[in-house]
């Protein structure tokens, strides 16, 4: 009954919408709307050579999900500054797993600096268990501070944020920076990421320096897009078990100070701040 059709047995009408509608949205709202079968939509798709894009699956995958989803996943339809710094914390120090025990975003910090966690799970709408650790010696005798943990599990949520370039087991992999991210929002999704991996420190000789660490690919677009809006042009450099790019000129850290924390900035952590603005109003 399926058959294949011909090009020419295409209503003329359907060609451009199918190319243009069928790879992100399948046969089911088109054969709704046009009343006619499945088959014959997939039929008419294959003749023009026009295939689900992953997107488009992954989309729809997402879709069957939401009803039953609690978290506000509305978060995620729309640009703001809160939804550019949360993105960057996840970069940093989120990361999506997928096994038999479901979809879920993993989220961690030091529990001094948990606030970053639970301002994350907070835009999310999440309920989800906070986990804190008390800190403690290893084999080697090396103390490790206590940590706060959160995980989040939803299909729905994992599938989204694939769209956004993330990927499981990312620290294993040299991700590129989220082309997705638009301008206006660089410097917020900067600050999410000097959050999760990055230091501002003074050094015994005054120098003060804001660093950001990742893997190569990764800094050199992030690196590439803060040039882009006024900072001096730094090398990215292994620094024996990461890659980092920084900056220690003033008129450097005065551009990153009013780019970092802009006064519509909904969070940061406040003690990174502070350290760079209180080293240059010294």
């Amino acid at each position: 009954m399926s058959g294949y059709a011909k090009p020419s047995s295409i209503p003329a009408d359907k060609h451009q919408l199918l190319k243009d509608r069928y790879p992100t949205e399948g046969p089911t709202q088109l054969a709704e709307e046009w009343g006619v079968p499945l088959w014959r939509v997939r039929s008419w798709a294959n003749a023009l050579g026009v295939r689900v894009s992953q997107i488009g699956r992954r989309q729809r995958q997402a879709e069957s999900y939401a009803s039953r989803s609690t978290l506000n996943l509305s978060f995620l339809d729309v640009w703001t500054p809160a939804l550019a710094y949360c993105l960057g914390y996840i970069y940093a120090d989120g990361g999506l797993e997928k096994d038999r025990g479901g979809h879920r975003l993993r989220l961690k910090s030091l529990t001094s600096d948990e606030g970053v966690v639970l301002f994350v799970r907070s835009c999310l709408g999440s309920s989800h268990h906070i986990k804190r650790e008390p800190g403690c010696y290893d084999l080697d005798g090396t103390y490790l501070n206590p940590v706060t943990r959160v995980a989040i599990t939803s299909k729905l949520l994992y599938l989204r944020l694939l769209d956004f370039g993330l990927q499981p087991n990312k620290s294993n992999l040299d991700l590129p920076y989220p082309d997705i991210v638009p301008k206006d929002y660089w410097s917020y999704f900067a600050t999410g990421y000097l959050d999760g991996d990055g230091s501002i420190y003074v050094e015994p000789s005054k120098k003060c320096t804001v660093a950001f660490y990742g893997t190569d690919l990764f800094l050199n677009g992030l690196r590439d897009r803060l040039v882009a809006v006024g900072l001096s042009n730094q090398e990215v450099k292994w620094a024996r078990t990461t890659h980092v790019v920084k900056w220690s000129a003033r008129e450097d850290l005065i551009r990153l100070s009013d780019l970092l924390y802009p006064s519509d900035l909904p969070f940061c952590l406040e003690r990174k701040k502070m350290k760079l603005q209180d080293y240059l109003r010294s």
